[in-house]
C-alpha cells in the first residue's frame, strides 16, 4: 500500500510510521502480541495498518470478532505524552458501560458520557486528557452543548486520534430508513421495535464528524448489506476513495439454526411452552428463584441495569427482550437465541450472534408466522431470477420461506443483500464452495436436517445445561416425557347455529365500526398507524371464518392477534369489548360473552429469548 497518510492533530510513533506497510504490520502484530499475549488476528492487523495510514475503514465483522481490540491496537502507535483520546459513539447506556469495564481491564482509563455521569468536573478531565476512550451517545455528541465546548477546543482537536462508530449499521437503521403513518406492523420496518427514525441524531453525525482534524474514522459492524452500507457512505459523504472496506468472516458454524412455523398467536407466544420444562418437572435450588425477566423500551433505567447484571451473574436463565440489549455485550454464557415472527434476516443475524460466543454449540430458533398478511408466502410469489438485492419485506419474507441451507442464505444476505431461494444460484453456489474450503462443520440448520431439527424441537423441554452440547451437536435426547400442550376445557356458551348472511353482514357492520372507532381514540391523533392497521377486514374475516369455533377469549387471541386484557371494568378495553356485546345481543342469537372479540392494539414486537 502507498502512503498516503493525511495530516491529523495525533502525530503516530515516528520510527512505525517510517515503516513500508509489511513491515508496519508485522510491528503492529508485535504490540498486541506483548499486550494481549495472544496473536492478533491479520484482519485486525490490516485495519489498524490502515487507520495508521490515515484511512476511514469500515469493519465488516461477526460478532466475537474482537472489533473492539482494533481500537486498542491504533492507541498503541501513539506516543504516551500526547495524552490521545479515541472518542467511541455508542448506541446504548448499558453498551457504553461494558466497554469502560473492559477497557479498564485492559489498562485504558475511559469513561461513559450519560446524563448521570456527564457534569462539568468531568469534562475538565475529557479536555485536560484523562480519559484516554470516551464513549458517547450521538445525542450527547450533537446536542450537549457542554460536550460541543469541549469537542471543538483547539486542546482537544489537537489529542483527538481517532472516532469510533460503534455497530455503525444503525446509522441507517435507526437514523435513515423511512417510516411513514401507514407503515404497516407486518412490514419488515415495523417487525423490529429497534429500526426507523427514532434516533435522527444517527443520521446527522456528519455535521460534527467533519470536524475532526483529520482523525481517522472507524466503523464497526457485525451486519451491514450492500444496501444500507452505500447509504452510510454516502451520509457520511465517505466515497470509495475516503473509505477501506475491509470484509471478515460472518459466518458462525457453531450455532445450529432452526426455523419452524409458529402454531399458535404472536401475541400469546404458547410456541414458547414447548422450549422449557414445566415447574413440576424443573428441581428449584433456590426459593423465589425468577425464571425470566424483560428488557424492553417501557423497562425502567435502574431495572435495566438490574437485568444486565443479574444475568450477566446467572441470577436467572431467560430475558425477553428487543435486539438492543445484546449490542456489543460479551456474555459467554448465552447458549440459545429464540426469535419470534418474521423479521429482517440482518437485524436477525444480529441477534443470533450473541449465542455460541465461547466458541461452544449456540442454538438458534427461529418462529415464524406460517402466513404473513400482504406478505409473500411461498417462494412461487417472488420474481424468478438469479441473485438480486431484495427490499427489506421481500428479505424477511424469504428467509421465512426459503429451503436453502440458512446458514448460507445468511451469509449471502450479508454479502449482497438477498435470501436465495435455490441452491442453484450463484452466490449461493459460491459460499457453500467457500464454506467447504474453509473445512466448515457440516451444516445442522432446520433446511438441511429437517427431521432432526422436528426432532430436537420435540424434545426441547428435555435440555439442560449438563446436555446442550449433545443434543444440539449429535441430537441425543435425554430420556424424559415430552411436552406435551395442556388441554382446554371447553367453556363454549351461546347459540351454536351458523350466522345468516343478514346476520354476518351486519356483524361484520357492527364489529368493524366499533373497533376502529375505539382504536382511532385510543391511538390518538399522532400516531404513526390508523386504526385499520391494527383491526381491518383481514382480522374481521378470520373472526367470521372461525365465529363458530371460539370458545373463549385467548381463541380469539390466536384468530385475530390481539394483546390480552384482564376482566377489568375499568380496564377500557375491558369495556368496549362488553359494550360491544351489549349492542350485538340486542340483534342476534349469536352471543356469548366468552366470545370476546379481541381487537386491541397489536403487540407483534419481536424478542429475543436467551437462556445459559
Amino acid at each position: 500500500m502507498a502512503k498516503d497518510n493525511q495530516q491529523t492533530g495525533v502525530t503516530l510513533l515516528k520510527k512505525m510510521m517510517e515503516k513500508p506497510d509489511q513491515s508496519l504490520s508485522a510491528a503492529i502484530g508485535h504490540r498486541a502480541l506483548k499486550r494481549y499475549s495472544v496473536p492478533a488476528k491479520p484482519l485486525q492487523i490490516d485495519t489498524v495498518l490502515n487507520l495508521a495510514r490515515g484511512r476511514n475503514v469500515m469493519l465488516h465483522a461477526g460478532t466475537g470478532f474482537g472489533k473492539s481490540r482494533v481500537a486498542e491496537m491504533y492507541y498503541d502507535l501513539v506516543p504516551k505524552h500526547i495524552k490521545a483520546v479515541v472518542l467511541v459513539l455508542n448506541p446504548l447506556d448499558a453498551l457504553g458501560n461494558n466497554q469502560v469495564s473492559e477497557k479498564k481491564a485492559a489498562g485504558f482509563s475511559a469513561i461513559n458520557l450519560t446524563k448521570l455521569t456527564f457534569n462539568p468536573a468531568e469534562a475538565a478531565k475529557i479536555r485536560h486528557g484523562e480519559y484516554s476512550f470516551v464513549y458517547l451517545s450521538p445525542e450527547i455528541f450533537l446536542n450537549s452543548k457542554l460536550f460541543s465546548s469541549i469537542y471543538f477546543s483547539p486542546e482537544f482537536q489537537s489529542r483527538l486520534a481517532l472516532v469510533v462508530v460503534d455497530e455503525a449499521h444503525l446509522i441507517y437503521h435507526w437514523g435513515m430508513v423511512k417510516s411513514t403513518r401507514r407503515k404497516k406492523k407486518s412490514s419488515a420496518l415495523g417487525r423490529h421495535e429497534d429500526r426507523g427514525i427514532f434516533r435522527p441524531s444517527y443520521g446527522n453525525l456528519y455535521s460534527n464528524l467533519q470536524a475532526r482534524n483529520g482523525a481517522p474514522i472507524l466503523l464497526l459492524s457485525a451486519t451491514c448489506p450492500p444496501r444500507p452500507l452505500r447509504a452510510i457512505q454516502r451520509n457520511l459523504r465517505l466515497d470509495s476513495t475516503k473509505l477501506v472496506i475491509l470484509q471478515g468472516e460472518l459466518t458462525c458454524p457453531e450455532i445450529r439454526i432452526i426455523c419452524v412455523f409458529m402454531k399458535g398467536s404472536m401475541t400469546l407466544f404458547t410456541d414458547l411452552e414447548d422450549l422449557y420444562s414445566p415447574i413440576s418437572d424443573t428441581p428449584n435450588k433456590k426459593a423465589q428463584s425468577l425464571f425470566a425477566r424483560r428488557y424492553h423500551s417501557v423497562t425502567g433505567d435502574q431495572d435495566k441495569q438490574d437485568v444486565e447484571r443479574d444475568f450477566g451473574e446467572g441470577v436467572f436463565p431467560v430475558i425477553s427482550c428487543t435486539m438492543a440489549l445484546g449490542l456489543g455485550q460479551n456474555w459467554t454464557r448465552v447458549r440459545s437465541v429464540v426469535h419470534m415472527g418474521r423479521g429482517d434476516p440482518s437485524a436477525i443475524c444480529q441477534m443470533i450472534g450473541r449465542c455460541g460466543r465461547d466458541g461452544k454449540p449456540g442454538l438458534a430458533i427461529l418462529f415464524v408466522e406460517k402466513t404473513r398478511t400482504n406478505g409473500k408466502n411461498s417462494i412461487a410469489q417472488f420474481k424468478a431470477g438469479n441473485g438480486g438485492e431484495q427490499s427489506d419485506d421481500d428479505r424477511m419474507d424469504a428467509l421465512a420461506v426459503t429451503p436453502v441451507c440458512l446458514r448460507i442464505a445468511f451469509a449471502v444476505n450479508n454479502l449482497y443483500g438477498f435470501i436465495p431461494l435455490s441452491t442453484q444460484d450463484d452466490a449461493y453456489q459460491a459460499e457453500m464452495a467457500r464454506e467447504k474450503s474453509q473445512g466448515f462443520v457440516t451444516c445442522r440448520c432446520s433446511n438441511c436436517l429437517p427431521n432432526e431439527a422436528a426432532h430436537l424441537m420435540k424434545h426441547m423441554g428435555n435440555l439442560s445445561i449438563d446436555n446442550f452440547d449433545d443434543v444440539v451437536l449429535n441430537d441425543h435426547h435425554t430420556e424424559g416425557p415430552v411436552n406435551e400442550k395442556r388441554k382446554k376445557t371447553s367453556n363454549r356458551l351461546g347459540n351454536e347455529e351458523p350466522l345468516t348472511a343478514e346476520e354476518t353482514k351486519e356483524f361484520e357492520k357492527e364489529l368493524m365500526t366499533t373497533a376502529t372507532s375505539w382504536i382511532s381514540l385510543r391511538l390518538g391523533q399522532h400516531s404513526f398507524f390508523y386504526s385499520d392497521d391494527i383491526f381491518g377486514t383481514d382480522e374481521m374475516n378470520a373472526i367470521i371464518k372461525h365465529i363458530n369455533h371460539l370458545e373463549d377469549e385467548e381463541d380469539v387471541r390466536v384468530v385475530v392477534g390481539g394483546h390480552h386484557f384482564d376482566e377489568d371494568p375499568g380496564d377500557p378495553l375491558y369495556r368496549w369489548v362488553t359494550k360491544m356485546y351489549e349492542i350485538l345481543a340486542k340483534n342476534h342469537k349469536w352471543y356469548s360473552p366468552k366470545r370476546a372479540l379481541v381487537a386491541s392494539n397489536i403487540q407483534d414486537e419481536s424478542f429475543i429469548a436467551v437462556f445459559g
